[in-house]
Protein backbone atom coordinates (compact mmCIF):
# COMPACT_ATOMS: atom_id res chain seq x y z
CA UNK A 1 0.00 0.00 0.00
CA UNK A 2 1.52 3.45 -0.58
CA UNK A 3 2.01 6.16 1.96
CA UNK A 4 -0.99 6.96 4.36
CA UNK A 5 -2.33 10.50 3.37
CA UNK A 6 -3.96 12.17 6.15
CA UNK A 7 -6.57 14.90 6.11
CA UNK A 8 -6.73 17.14 9.66
CA UNK A 9 -9.39 19.71 9.65
CA UNK A 10 -9.10 21.42 12.79
CA UNK A 11 -10.84 24.46 14.82
CA UNK A 12 -10.50 27.65 14.34
CA UNK A 13 -8.33 29.27 15.34
CA UNK A 14 -6.08 26.24 15.93
CA UNK A 15 -2.79 25.87 13.81
CA UNK A 16 -1.02 23.03 12.78
CA UNK A 17 1.48 23.10 15.58
CA UNK A 18 -1.56 23.36 18.41
CA UNK A 19 -1.01 19.38 17.51
CA UNK A 20 2.90 19.16 17.40
CA UNK A 21 2.64 16.90 20.26
CA UNK A 22 1.16 13.68 18.15
CA UNK A 23 -1.22 14.39 15.07
CA UNK A 24 1.49 16.98 13.87
CA UNK A 25 4.20 14.41 14.09
CA UNK A 26 1.92 11.86 11.82
CA UNK A 27 3.68 11.29 8.28
CA UNK A 28 1.31 12.47 5.54
CA UNK A 29 -0.93 14.58 7.22
CA UNK A 30 -2.18 17.95 5.91
CA UNK A 31 -3.99 20.87 8.15
CA UNK A 32 -7.30 22.44 7.07
CA UNK A 33 -9.51 24.87 8.89
CA UNK A 34 -13.46 23.09 9.49
CA UNK A 35 -15.93 25.20 7.24
CA UNK A 36 -17.74 26.55 9.95
CA UNK A 37 -21.36 27.96 9.41
CA UNK A 38 -21.87 26.97 5.81
CA UNK A 39 -23.01 24.51 3.67
CA UNK A 40 -21.83 25.65 0.84
CA UNK A 41 -18.58 22.99 0.83
CA UNK A 42 -18.52 23.37 -3.05
CA UNK A 43 -17.19 26.54 -3.27
CA UNK A 44 -14.59 26.14 0.05
CA UNK A 45 -11.21 26.25 -1.02
CA UNK A 46 -10.37 23.73 2.07
CA UNK A 47 -12.60 20.89 1.47
CA UNK A 48 -11.83 21.47 -2.20
CA UNK A 49 -7.80 20.70 -1.41
CA UNK A 50 -8.81 18.05 0.81
CA UNK A 51 -10.95 16.38 -1.61
CA UNK A 52 -7.77 16.77 -4.43
CA UNK A 53 -5.32 15.18 -1.35
CA UNK A 54 -7.35 11.79 -1.72
CA UNK A 55 -6.78 10.92 1.62
CA UNK A 56 -7.04 7.35 3.34
CA UNK A 57 -8.12 8.93 6.72
CA UNK A 58 -9.90 12.50 7.55
CA UNK A 59 -9.81 13.60 11.50
CA UNK A 60 -12.26 16.00 12.46
CA UNK A 61 -12.32 18.30 15.47
CA UNK A 62 -15.63 17.94 16.87
CA UNK A 63 -16.83 21.80 18.15
CA UNK A 64 -20.33 23.56 18.05
CA UNK A 65 -21.46 25.61 14.93
CA UNK A 66 -19.97 22.54 11.93
CA UNK A 67 -23.35 20.99 9.93
CA UNK A 68 -21.26 17.43 10.19
CA UNK A 69 -23.68 15.45 8.68
CA UNK A 70 -24.36 17.49 5.61
CA UNK A 71 -20.04 17.65 5.52
CA UNK A 72 -19.59 13.98 5.56
CA UNK A 73 -22.67 12.93 3.16
CA UNK A 74 -20.15 15.63 0.98
CA UNK A 75 -17.32 14.42 0.84
CA UNK A 76 -18.33 10.62 1.21
CA UNK A 77 -19.79 11.95 -2.60
CA UNK A 78 -16.92 13.04 -4.11
CA UNK A 79 -14.73 10.38 -3.03
CA UNK A 80 -17.35 7.56 -3.60
CA UNK A 81 -14.86 5.74 -5.18
CA UNK A 82 -12.10 5.16 -2.67
CA UNK A 83 -14.01 6.50 0.57
CA UNK A 84 -11.54 7.35 3.18
CA UNK A 85 -12.37 6.59 7.11
CA UNK A 86 -13.58 9.58 8.91
CA UNK A 87 -12.72 9.84 12.79
CA UNK A 88 -13.88 12.29 15.15
CA UNK A 89 -11.25 14.23 17.85
CA UNK A 90 -12.42 14.92 21.17
CA UNK A 91 -10.57 15.50 24.19
CA UNK A 92 -11.44 15.18 28.24
CA UNK A 93 -13.44 17.91 29.09
CA UNK A 94 -16.52 15.60 28.29
CA UNK A 95 -18.82 18.84 29.40
CA UNK A 96 -18.05 21.23 27.13
CA UNK A 97 -18.56 18.93 24.36
CA UNK A 98 -22.32 17.85 23.98
CA UNK A 99 -22.50 14.51 23.98
CA UNK A 100 -25.60 13.79 22.38
CA UNK A 101 -23.72 15.31 19.07
CA UNK A 102 -20.96 12.66 19.41
CA UNK A 103 -23.27 9.73 19.66
CA UNK A 104 -25.20 10.64 16.38
CA UNK A 105 -22.61 11.81 14.34
CA UNK A 106 -21.67 9.79 10.60
CA UNK A 107 -18.49 9.04 11.98
CA UNK A 108 -16.52 5.60 11.76
CA UNK A 109 -14.97 6.12 15.63
CA UNK A 110 -13.11 8.43 17.65
CA UNK A 111 -9.65 9.50 18.97
CA UNK A 112 -8.55 11.52 22.11
CA UNK A 113 -6.75 14.69 21.43
CA UNK A 114 -4.42 14.14 24.34
CA UNK A 115 -3.26 10.58 23.20
CA UNK A 116 0.29 9.81 22.08
CA UNK A 117 1.51 10.13 18.43
CA UNK A 118 2.18 6.03 18.47
CA UNK A 119 -1.32 5.09 20.21
CA UNK A 120 -2.98 7.69 16.92
CA UNK A 121 -0.61 5.84 14.68
CA UNK A 122 -1.82 2.18 15.71
CA UNK A 123 -5.40 3.19 15.09
CA UNK A 124 -5.34 4.61 12.14
CA UNK A 125 -2.91 2.33 10.17
CA UNK A 126 -5.79 -0.43 11.94
CA UNK A 127 -8.46 1.56 10.47
CA UNK A 128 -6.38 1.68 6.86
CA UNK A 129 -5.59 -1.92 7.14
CA UNK A 130 -9.22 -3.23 7.82
CA UNK A 131 -10.23 -0.90 4.73
CA UNK A 132 -8.10 -2.16 2.60
CA UNK A 133 -8.91 -5.83 3.25
CA UNK A 134 -12.36 -4.51 2.84
CA UNK A 135 -11.55 -2.95 -1.05
CA UNK A 136 -9.36 -6.45 -1.48
CA UNK A 137 -12.38 -8.72 -0.25
CA UNK A 138 -14.65 -6.73 -2.73
CA UNK A 139 -12.15 -7.34 -5.39
CA UNK A 140 -12.17 -10.64 -4.75
CA UNK A 141 -15.80 -10.99 -4.72
CA UNK A 142 -16.21 -8.94 -8.06
CA UNK A 143 -13.99 -11.20 -9.62
CA UNK A 144 -15.65 -14.64 -8.26
CA UNK A 145 -19.07 -13.41 -9.59
CA UNK A 146 -17.34 -12.15 -12.95
CA UNK A 147 -16.09 -15.83 -13.38
CA UNK A 148 -19.58 -17.75 -11.49
CA UNK A 149 -21.38 -15.22 -14.26
CA UNK A 150 -19.30 -16.29 -17.06
CA UNK A 151 -19.14 -19.87 -16.68
CA UNK A 152 -23.63 -19.51 -16.25
CA UNK A 153 -23.54 -17.21 -19.71
CA UNK A 154 -21.02 -20.53 -21.40
CA UNK A 155 -23.22 -23.23 -19.80
CA UNK A 156 -26.48 -21.21 -20.76
CA UNK A 157 -24.88 -20.67 -24.46
CA UNK A 158 -24.23 -24.45 -24.25
CA UNK A 159 -27.91 -25.31 -23.69
CA UNK A 160 -29.55 -23.54 -26.04
CA UNK A 161 -27.39 -25.46 -29.31
CA UNK A 162 -27.88 -28.34 -27.19
CA UNK A 163 -31.66 -27.59 -26.90
CA UNK A 164 -31.25 -26.71 -31.24
CA UNK A 165 -29.31 -29.61 -31.89
CA UNK A 166 -32.74 -31.62 -30.81
CA UNK A 167 -35.47 -29.31 -32.45
CA UNK A 168 -32.94 -30.38 -35.69
CA UNK A 169 -33.10 -34.02 -34.89
CA UNK A 170 -36.56 -33.70 -34.91
CA UNK A 171 -36.74 -31.53 -38.28
CA UNK A 172 -38.19 -33.52 -41.53
CA UNK A 173 -38.43 -30.30 -43.85
CA UNK A 174 -36.88 -26.97 -44.31
CA UNK A 175 -39.53 -25.74 -42.99
CA UNK A 176 -38.74 -27.14 -39.57
CA UNK A 177 -34.97 -26.12 -39.98
CA UNK A 178 -36.08 -22.30 -39.96
CA UNK A 179 -38.69 -23.04 -37.07
CA UNK A 180 -35.68 -24.05 -35.17
CA UNK A 181 -33.43 -21.37 -35.83
CA UNK A 182 -35.90 -18.81 -35.08
CA UNK A 183 -36.95 -20.51 -31.77
CA UNK A 184 -33.35 -20.26 -30.78
CA UNK A 185 -33.10 -16.68 -32.16
CA UNK A 186 -36.36 -16.08 -29.97
CA UNK A 187 -34.70 -17.50 -26.95
CA UNK A 188 -32.40 -14.58 -27.13
CA UNK A 189 -35.30 -11.91 -27.90
CA UNK A 190 -33.68 -12.01 -31.69
CA UNK A 191 -36.19 -10.77 -34.23
CA UNK A 192 -34.34 -12.97 -38.06
CA UNK A 193 -34.82 -14.17 -40.83
CA UNK A 194 -33.37 -17.00 -42.89
CA UNK A 195 -32.89 -17.95 -46.43
CA UNK A 196 -32.68 -21.68 -46.99
CA UNK A 197 -31.03 -22.71 -50.53
CA UNK A 198 -33.05 -26.30 -51.03
CA UNK A 199 -31.01 -27.95 -54.40
CA UNK A 200 -31.37 -24.63 -56.68
CA UNK A 201 -34.46 -23.09 -55.31
CA UNK A 202 -34.38 -20.05 -52.67
CA UNK A 203 -36.65 -20.02 -50.15
CA UNK A 204 -36.95 -17.25 -47.44
CA UNK A 205 -38.47 -17.85 -43.94
CA UNK A 206 -40.96 -16.84 -42.35
CA UNK A 207 -43.37 -17.68 -45.74
CA UNK A 208 -44.80 -14.39 -47.06
CA UNK A 209 -43.28 -12.17 -43.86
CA UNK A 210 -40.15 -11.33 -45.23
CA UNK A 211 -40.08 -7.75 -46.66
CA UNK A 212 -38.26 -6.69 -49.68
CA UNK A 213 -35.45 -4.69 -48.03
CA UNK A 214 -34.76 -8.14 -46.22
CA UNK A 215 -34.66 -10.56 -48.91
CA UNK A 216 -32.27 -8.11 -50.75
CA UNK A 217 -29.88 -8.24 -47.63
CA UNK A 218 -29.92 -11.88 -48.26
CA UNK A 219 -29.82 -11.94 -51.65
CA UNK A 220 -26.10 -10.09 -51.61
CA UNK A 221 -24.97 -11.75 -48.79
CA UNK A 222 -25.18 -14.92 -50.17
CA UNK A 223 -23.50 -13.91 -53.34
CA UNK A 224 -20.87 -12.48 -51.33
CA UNK A 225 -17.31 -13.67 -49.84
CA UNK A 226 -17.89 -12.33 -46.11
CA UNK A 227 -18.99 -15.26 -43.65
CA UNK A 228 -20.84 -12.75 -41.06
CA UNK A 229 -20.97 -9.43 -41.82
CA UNK A 230 -22.37 -6.89 -38.81
CA UNK A 231 -23.37 -3.74 -38.55
CA UNK A 232 -25.17 -1.64 -35.71
CA UNK A 233 -27.90 -3.79 -35.11
CA UNK A 234 -28.05 -5.66 -38.57
CA UNK A 235 -26.25 -9.00 -37.76
CA UNK A 236 -25.42 -11.53 -41.19
CA UNK A 237 -24.25 -14.82 -41.65
CA UNK A 238 -23.32 -16.32 -44.50
CA UNK A 239 -22.89 -20.09 -45.25
CA UNK A 240 -23.15 -22.16 -48.74
CA UNK A 241 -26.42 -23.27 -48.36
CA UNK A 242 -28.50 -21.01 -46.09
CA UNK A 243 -28.35 -17.09 -44.69
CA UNK A 244 -29.31 -15.89 -41.42
CA UNK A 245 -30.80 -12.33 -40.73
CA UNK A 246 -30.67 -10.67 -37.09
CA UNK A 247 -32.50 -7.12 -37.38
CA UNK A 248 -32.28 -6.03 -33.62
CA UNK A 249 -28.94 -7.22 -32.22
CA UNK A 250 -27.50 -5.60 -29.08
CA UNK A 251 -24.53 -3.76 -30.76
CA UNK A 252 -24.51 -1.12 -27.61
CA UNK A 253 -23.70 -4.39 -25.27
CA UNK A 254 -20.34 -5.44 -26.75
CA UNK A 255 -20.10 -8.34 -24.61
CA UNK A 256 -23.50 -9.64 -24.70
CA UNK A 257 -23.12 -8.53 -28.95
CA UNK A 258 -20.01 -10.83 -29.02
CA UNK A 259 -21.73 -13.78 -27.11
CA UNK A 260 -24.83 -13.52 -29.35
CA UNK A 261 -22.25 -14.14 -32.50
CA UNK A 262 -20.97 -16.65 -31.41
CA UNK A 263 -23.63 -18.59 -30.79
CA UNK A 264 -25.62 -17.30 -33.75
CA UNK A 265 -22.70 -18.60 -36.09
CA UNK A 266 -22.75 -22.09 -34.62
CA UNK A 267 -26.14 -22.66 -34.58
CA UNK A 268 -26.64 -21.35 -38.18
CA UNK A 269 -23.83 -23.88 -38.96
CA UNK A 270 -25.95 -26.60 -37.56
CA UNK A 271 -29.13 -25.68 -38.89
CA UNK A 272 -27.05 -25.76 -42.51
CA UNK A 273 -25.85 -28.87 -42.29
CA UNK A 274 -29.54 -30.61 -41.28
CA UNK A 275 -31.08 -28.15 -44.22
CA UNK A 276 -28.41 -29.88 -46.78
CA UNK A 277 -29.44 -33.54 -45.40
CA UNK A 278 -32.81 -33.12 -46.01
CA UNK A 279 -32.21 -31.80 -49.47
CA UNK A 280 -29.90 -35.22 -50.07
CA UNK A 281 -32.50 -37.09 -48.60
CA UNK A 282 -35.19 -35.31 -51.16
CA UNK A 283 -33.21 -35.81 -54.46
CA UNK A 284 -32.35 -39.51 -53.52
CA UNK A 285 -36.18 -40.00 -52.60
CA UNK A 286 -37.19 -38.71 -56.39
CA UNK A 287 -34.23 -40.32 -58.03
CA UNK A 288 -35.42 -43.67 -56.20
CA UNK A 289 -38.93 -43.14 -57.33
CA UNK A 290 -38.22 -42.05 -60.94
CA UNK A 291 -35.48 -45.10 -61.51
CA UNK A 292 -38.33 -46.97 -60.01
CA UNK A 293 -40.61 -46.45 -62.25
CA UNK A 294 -38.42 -46.32 -65.40
CA UNK A 295 -37.37 -49.78 -63.88
CA UNK A 296 -41.29 -50.93 -63.99
CA UNK A 297 -41.61 -49.29 -67.88
CA UNK A 298 -38.61 -51.57 -68.87
CA UNK A 299 -39.66 -54.69 -67.31
CA UNK A 300 -43.71 -53.93 -68.80
CA UNK A 301 -42.24 -53.76 -72.10
CA UNK A 302 -39.45 -56.06 -72.17
CA UNK A 303 -42.06 -58.73 -70.79
CA UNK A 304 -44.45 -58.04 -73.94
CA UNK A 305 -41.75 -58.08 -76.25
CA UNK A 306 -40.30 -61.41 -75.03
CA UNK A 307 -43.64 -62.83 -74.69
CA UNK A 308 -44.48 -61.43 -78.99
CA UNK A 309 -41.12 -62.59 -79.98
CA UNK A 310 -41.38 -66.06 -78.74
CA UNK A 311 -44.49 -66.84 -80.38
CA UNK A 312 -43.38 -65.38 -83.50
CA UNK A 313 -40.39 -67.46 -83.71
CA UNK A 314 -42.26 -70.39 -82.30
CA UNK A 315 -44.68 -69.79 -85.84
CA UNK A 316 -41.82 -69.01 -87.80
CA UNK A 317 -40.08 -72.49 -86.97
CA UNK A 318 -42.87 -74.38 -87.02
CA UNK A 319 -43.94 -72.82 -90.36
CA UNK A 320 -39.85 -73.66 -91.95
CA UNK A 321 -40.08 -77.20 -90.24
CA UNK A 322 -43.74 -77.83 -92.05
CA UNK A 323 -42.83 -76.02 -94.97
CA UNK A 324 -39.67 -78.26 -95.15
CA UNK A 325 -41.25 -81.69 -95.13
CA UNK A 326 -44.05 -80.71 -97.34
CA UNK A 327 -42.29 -78.66 -100.23
CA UNK A 328 -40.35 -81.31 -103.08
CA UNK A 329 -36.33 -80.27 -101.64
CA UNK A 330 -33.76 -82.55 -101.19
CA UNK A 331 -32.77 -83.97 -98.47
CA UNK A 332 -29.88 -81.54 -98.23
CA UNK A 333 -32.11 -78.65 -98.71
CA UNK A 334 -34.13 -79.43 -95.84
CA UNK A 335 -31.43 -80.19 -93.33
CA UNK A 336 -30.26 -76.86 -94.61
CA UNK A 337 -33.43 -75.30 -94.03
CA UNK A 338 -34.37 -76.79 -90.48
CA UNK A 339 -30.68 -75.91 -89.29
CA UNK A 340 -31.71 -71.94 -90.22
CA UNK A 341 -34.47 -72.15 -88.42
CA UNK A 342 -32.83 -73.83 -85.68
CA UNK A 343 -30.37 -71.06 -85.14
CA UNK A 344 -32.73 -67.91 -85.32
CA UNK A 345 -34.53 -70.07 -82.32
CA UNK A 346 -30.83 -70.13 -80.91
CA UNK A 347 -30.25 -66.76 -81.35
CA UNK A 348 -33.64 -65.29 -79.80
CA UNK A 349 -32.93 -67.33 -76.74
CA UNK A 350 -29.92 -66.12 -76.27
CA UNK A 351 -31.24 -62.47 -76.31
CA UNK A 352 -33.46 -63.38 -74.06
CA UNK A 353 -30.70 -64.55 -72.04
CA UNK A 354 -29.45 -60.78 -72.49
CA UNK A 355 -32.08 -58.96 -71.53
CA UNK A 356 -32.68 -60.51 -68.39
CA UNK A 357 -29.43 -60.14 -67.27
CA UNK A 358 -29.68 -56.11 -67.71
CA UNK A 359 -32.90 -56.60 -66.19
CA UNK A 360 -31.28 -58.18 -63.36
CA UNK A 361 -28.44 -55.17 -63.71
CA UNK A 362 -31.27 -52.77 -63.10
CA UNK A 363 -32.64 -54.19 -60.50
CA UNK A 364 -29.33 -54.73 -58.51
CA UNK A 365 -28.94 -50.86 -59.17
CA UNK A 366 -32.43 -49.96 -57.39
CA UNK A 367 -31.22 -52.31 -54.38
CA UNK A 368 -28.01 -49.71 -53.71
CA UNK A 369 -30.27 -46.67 -54.66
CA UNK A 370 -32.77 -48.06 -51.79
CA UNK A 371 -30.44 -49.06 -49.32
CA UNK A 372 -28.84 -45.41 -49.90
CA UNK A 373 -32.33 -43.83 -49.15
CA UNK A 374 -32.69 -46.02 -45.67
CA UNK A 375 -29.70 -45.01 -44.85
CA UNK A 376 -30.99 -41.41 -44.90
CA UNK A 377 -33.94 -41.82 -43.16
CA UNK A 378 -34.54 -39.26 -40.08
CA UNK A 379 -35.56 -41.76 -37.53
CA UNK A 380 -34.86 -40.79 -34.05
CA UNK A 381 -35.09 -43.73 -31.72
CA UNK A 382 -36.34 -43.02 -28.29
CA UNK A 383 -34.22 -44.94 -25.72
CA UNK A 384 -36.25 -46.84 -23.43
CA UNK A 385 -35.89 -46.50 -19.28
CA UNK A 386 -33.56 -48.94 -17.55
CA UNK A 387 -35.08 -51.03 -15.75
CA UNK A 388 -34.83 -51.22 -12.11
CA UNK A 389 -32.55 -53.61 -11.14
CA UNK A 390 -32.93 -55.41 -7.96
CA UNK A 391 -29.49 -56.36 -7.19
CA UNK A 392 -28.22 -54.82 -4.59
CA UNK A 393 -25.06 -52.60 -5.42
CA UNK A 394 -22.34 -51.10 -2.70
CA UNK A 395 -21.04 -47.76 -3.98
CA UNK A 396 -17.57 -47.04 -2.50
Amino acid sequence: MSAQKIVVFHAPGKTPSSYDHNIGQLEGAVHFDLPVGTKDFASNDHVAKSIEHLPHAILFDIIEGVDYHSLVSYLDGQLKDSRPTMLGMVDNALEGKPCNVLTKLPLDSYLGTDWDKERIQHKLQTFIQHKQHNEDLQEQLKSTTDTALTAMRAASEIGLLMQLVEWLQESSSTDDVANALFRLCGSMELTAYSLIVDNTRRTYFPHDAVHEAAKKIMDEALTSDIRVLSRNRILVFRLDYLVLLVTNAPWEDQEKYGRLRDILLQGAALAEAKARTITVNNLINSQHTQVTSIMDMIKSVSAETQMYARDIMKNLSDELHIAAMTLDLTEEQEAKLLELSSDAFESMEVLYQNSDALEHHFHSLISSITAVEALTKNEVKKTEPELESNDDVELF
